[in-house]
């Protein structure tokens, strides 16, 4: 097995586009050549061990490519499949796809693995060119190859602007679209899957909103629990807030996922709120909250993030 791509089976269409570029750009590169468990002709043989059958390809493969995503770093499997690869000390090809860069979403040791850009015609180059070398193949001239590259560049900026904005789990249980409205405002920082601390600042803009609603920062545990924080004032343009990411007692989180939440309130969710952020409602971890479902609430953006103290 020359290479192996570890990816979320949700990122099929991203892996898909990446195994098309591949064919095109390698010599001689063979479907066999490839396993990708979750595209057809390229996973596993009808009565295969699987367990067994994936950690020989992961761990005796020539290289391993891992499609970084927030979805892949949701993945019990991936990251075993990393660790198992790590422990091998053979090559391992990040592409990254839905944040800045691989220190940002991968656990130590392998936040130092240095990552390709999938959105970045020259990072992917340096990748195909590195990829060649290892497995003794000749790349074909980038002609043959821009439009399966472009193919994938244009899913994988598509598709880190979605991950980036969508919370990892279903938000109907609590009143809203998981479809954010970005008319309205955004969420320019912490990055998507950031390690922060129990008090962070987020940073982002409003456009507009109208008179009878207000602007809200929640933090959403995955139970779905919202942590209200505070409003933001009705004047538009840039702000700044601190909210508090999930108990306040220092490291009872650590390493835990919540999501940041801009929202855009109506009365009765503002009321809500207010009651919560005021003391009004019982809270058993020092930042009010309270399971609440409220009816009037628009997503305007989101950002999932760890606790890291």
């Amino acid at each position: 097995m020359k290479i192996f791509v570890s990816h979320s089976s949700a990122d099929a269409n991203l892996a898909r586009a990446l195994m098309q570029w591949l064919k095109s750009a390698l010599v001689g590169l063979r479907s066999s050549d490839v396993r990708c468990t979750s595209i057809d002709g390229h996973g596993l043989a009808i009565g295969t061990d699987f367990g067994e059958q994936l950690r020989n390809d992961v761990c005796g493969c020539e290289a391993l490519i891992v499609l970084l995503t927030p979805n892949a770093i949701r993945s019990s499997y991936v990251l075993l499949e990393l660790g198992a690869r790590w422990g091998t000390k053979r090559p391992i090809l990040p592409v990254i796809v839905g944040a800045q860069d691989s220190s940002k979403v991968l656990p130590l040791p392998l936040a130092a693995l240095h990552a390709a850009n999938g959105a970045n015609d020259a990072q992917m180059f340096d990748l195909l060119a590195h990829l060649a070398k290892l497995l003794g193949l000749e790349a074909e001239p980038p002609a043959a190859h821009l439009q399966t590259l472009g193919a994938f560049a244009a899913i994988a900026s598509t598709h880190a602007a979605d991950q980036n904005i969508i919370p990892f789990y279903p938000t109907s249980h609590i009143g809203l679209e998981s479809r954010p409205d970005h008319s309205i405002g955004r969420i320019s920082s912490p990055d998507v899957l950031s390690q922060v601390p129990q008090r962070t600042l987020v940073s982002g803009e409003l456009t507009q909103l109208g008179s009878t609603r207000t602007a809200w920062l929640l933090v959403a545990a995955k139970n779905g629990k919202l942590y209200p924080q505070a409003s933001l004032a009705k004047t538009l343009g840039k702000w700044t807030q601190a909210v508090n990411i999930g108990r306040v007692q220092q490291g009872f989180d650590t390493g835990f996922e919540y999501t940041i939440m801009l929202v855009a309130a109506g009365t009765d969710s503002n009321y809500m709120f207010e009651r919560c952020v005021r003391g009004h409602a019982e809270s058993d971890d020092g930042i009010a909250a309270r399971s609440i479902n409220p009816s009037d609430l628009t997503l305007l953006d989101s950002r999932v993030i760890v606790r890291a103290d």
